[in-house]
């Protein structure tokens, strides 16, 4: 299905902003957890205003994820599919993140 919109740079906005405002369900699932990159985002609202935009959609969150000891150099990739709601200004920076759910069922399957 082809996404009903599509917004430059999107991606790279939410790996930035996740990376520095990590979530917290990610922290359990191994030693050390570190944010690859969001992709494959579908944008399936875009509410726009002077003071900016509103973006609802789904994407895919990958991972690194480092297991104790460090010495064996344990890692793995995953990636987990999100549900986002956020808010970006008039200069689209992030501004808020309205709702974010990521689905991490899959990694205790």
């Amino acid at each position: 299905m082809k996404p009903l919109y599509f917004i430059d740079g999107i991606e790279e906005k939410l790996t930035e902003y996740f990376t520095h405002n990590f979530p917290d369900e990610l922290s359990d699932l191994a030693s050390r957890v570190y944010m690859d990159e969001v992709n494959d985002i579908e944008i399936q609202t875009l509410e726009t205003s002077n003071e900016g935009m509103r973006i609802i959609g789904y994407a895919n969150m990958s991972v690194k994820l480092e297991y104790e000891p460090s010495d064996d150099q344990a890692e793995m990739y995953e990636s987990f599919p999100v549900e986002f709601d956020i808010t970006l200004d008039s200069s689209q920076e992030i501004k808020e993140v309205n709702k974010f759910l990521i689905d991490t069922a899959t990694y205790y399957e």
